[in-house]
């Protein structure tokens, strides 16, 4: 049999827990096994490495290894998400029953082998990263299954530097893998190459498109008018700077299961347009920050932190509801003015567009530029990086609720008496979010040449491929692929859709291989025996002329099927399948040789086989 294995799927398969629903699915309580990783989050044991905590869990997941977030379910400030015995992965020591906070990060056990020699090389660079090893069963709600490392979209118009400090603590890396510029591009270029090389940096008319009306065209979106980054951010952008052009862009993009930070003079410059209104009726107006601040809804991910919050001391350092305007359903400040009303001196304020739980996630947060500086128990003004960080992550796109599940299928029929082979190959996406960069690819054996495949269609060796671009939700089609098939025996063709979530390359490969029979055969039929013993006629005055042209036999009753395929409706007569019918003789004259010849009858056929 002459088959080819799927050798040409990516190398690292990515296990990804997919979920057709529509909005992300409320926290799962699980039980971890011993063996599990946690990545505290809380000042006992991260205070000096919270931030690159951060960086390790983005490095879990651009590796395929699966993040659990475990956050306590209606818990307040300060509360421990869950309660585990543990030890240290550096030193060995005992952690006792320790009330993990702040939204620690948890590898299952089913993931160790996977992530330990990763947790080891970010130790040994960062030896400041806490990481702890459970030592006995414990029990924690899975806020968000995180299976992807979001990629990161910055608008540049003034405050980029500040975003490029927060994800450089982090250890977070651009998109081509490099650490983002360590200071602003005056010019606002960020040209690749050169000093300020930023691939994921956007200037304001990029973003905008072409100023048509028509959304959906600007840097944010590739061709087909899909989003290209999970999440975008905008930190101080000044409001004469924004037009509605821009602001219309973003809200396309927050139609999609992505999400988008803005912060300081960001915020009503985005909110108050008249293609904002993301979280807010009627927009919001700047406010300085607040001497003291409470806090709520800390089992939301984009809250999560502990110790305390201090304000960067901007003048836009909080948000108040303009008159006559509320926030949209599920949207409320997470921090804000202690002692004052929620909408008076909002600082942090999380919702989903319109308050839709199936489109995009919104932070914003008030002032800029805040530290990076640790322990952050003793810096309070870096807990602003902190949540800043938190948004990233929270980005439904990196979430098992919001994933892609592209598929890939094979259709054509099982054998086949020609030589040249027409079949189709088929994708779609059944997920809920989008795969990006998506490649339909098929896999032909190394024996098989190829014809002609449908438009668009790029051919290397032994595998056609089509750049299908970013797959939505829904979307699919199929392509048709010719081959010829050089010899008789038996034929496999695989298929897979190789695609991109964040920063996760992964691959959706066919459930099975499309395998097909090739064989050519040449039968005579001969419907005048009239007994078996002795044989009459005897065989050999079937062939006493020139074959298949001899005048002896009988055209209305013998028949030369030329390239016969196994399994089709052999020809013949009413009466050879009737009550009494004298046995038909089938000679086969060439192909397949060694092969044996059945007949069976089949819904008033004679089917043979070989």
């Amino acid at each position: 049999m002459k088959e080819q294995t799927r050798s040409r799927r990516l190398a690292v398969a990515i296990a990804i827990s997919l979920s057709a629903a529509s909005a992300p699915a409320p926290a799962a309580a699980k039980t971890y096994a011993p063996d599990t990783l946690i990545v505290p989050m809380d000042t006992t044991f991260q205070d000096q490495g919270m931030f690159l905590a951060f960086g390790l869990v983005h490095d879990l997941l651009r590796a395929g290894v699966p993040v659990d977030w475990a956050i306590g379910p209606g818990k307040t400030y300060g509360d421990a998400d869950f309660h585990a015995f543990a030890a240290d992965v550096l030193t060995s020591a005992p952690i006792v029953d320790h009330g993990y906070r702040g939204g620690p990060f948890v590898i299952d056990a089913a993931s160790f082998a996977a992530a330990l020699p990763r947790v080891q090389a970010w130790q040994a660079a960062h030896p400041e990263v806490a990481v702890h090893r459970a030592t006995a069963a414990f029990s924690a709600d899975a806020a968000l299954e995180l299976r992807f490392a979001p990629d990161v979209a910055v608008l540049v118009a003034g405050g980029e530097a500040d975003t490029f400090a927060y994800l450089n603590a982090a250890g977070i890396p651009m998109s081509d893998g490099a650490p983002w510029p360590q200071e602003a591009d005056r010019s606002g270029a960020y040209e690749c190459p050169g000093p300020y090389c930023c691939p994921d940096c956007f200037g304001l008319e990029r973003l905008a498109g072409d100023d048509s009306g028509l959304q959906g065209d600007g840097a944010l979106f590739d061709e087909k008018g899909v989003p290209r980054y999970c999440h975008v951010v905008v930190n101080e952008v000044p409001s004469s700077t924004i037009d509605t052009e821009l602001v219309a862009e973003v809200r396309s993009f927050l139609e999609y299961p992505v999400s988008f930070f803005a912060g300081s003079r960001a915020v009503p410059a985005f909110e108050n347009d008249p293609q904002g209104r993301f979280l807010t009726s009627g927009g919001l107006e700047a406010q300085g920050p607040p001497p003291r601040v409470a806090y709520a809804g800390s089992d939301d991910p984009t809250a999560q932190a502990d110790g305390e919050f201090q304000n960067s001391g901007s003048a836009v350092g909080s948000f108040a509801l303009a008159a006559g305007s509320a926030y949209c359903d599920a949207t409320f400040p997470r921090v804000f003015e202690a002692g004052a009303e929620p909408g008076t001196r909002d600082v942090l304020i999380g919702g989903h567009l319109l308050g839709n739980p199936a489109k995009g996630k919104i932070t914003y947060l008030g002032g800029k530029a805040y530290e990076v500086k640790l322990p952050i128990s003793d810096e309070p003004k870096s807990q602003g990086t902190r949540y800043f960080l938190d948004s990233v992550f929270a980005a439904p796109c990196a979430a098992a609720s919001s994933a892609p599940h592209p598929i890939a299928t094979l259709d054509g029929a099982p054998a086949t008496s020609s030589g040249t082979y027409a079949f189709r190959a088929c994708y779609g996406n059944e997920g809920t979010g989008i795969a990006f960069d998506a490649e339909l690819e098929v896999y032909v054996p190394e024996d098989a040449a190829i014809v002609s495949a449908s438009e668009g269609a790029t051919v290397s060796e032994n595998v056609v491929a089509w750049a299908l671009g970013s797959l939505p939700p829904g979307e699919g089609g199929c392509l048709d692929v010719t081959v010829s098939l050089p010899a008789e025996g038996s034929y496999a063709f695989d298929a897979a859709v190789t695609y991109r979530v964040g920063m996760n390359e992964a691959t959706a490969a066919a459930p099975e291989p499309l395998v097909v029979r090739f064989g050519r055969v040449s039968l005579l039929r001969y419907g005048g025996l009239t007994s078996l013993s002795p044989w009459s006629p005897a065989p050999a005055s079937v062939f006493t002329g020139a074959y298949p042209d001899d005048p002896t036999l009988d055209p209305a009753r013998d028949l030369e099927v030329v390239a016969f395929a196994s399994g089709a409706a052999f020809p013949h007569e009413g009466s050879d399948l009737g009550a009494g019918s004298p046995p038909l003789v089938l000679y086969q004259l060439e192909g397949s040789a060694g092969n044996t010849l059945r007949l069976s009858k089949e819904d008033g056929k004679l089917v043979a086989r070989f």
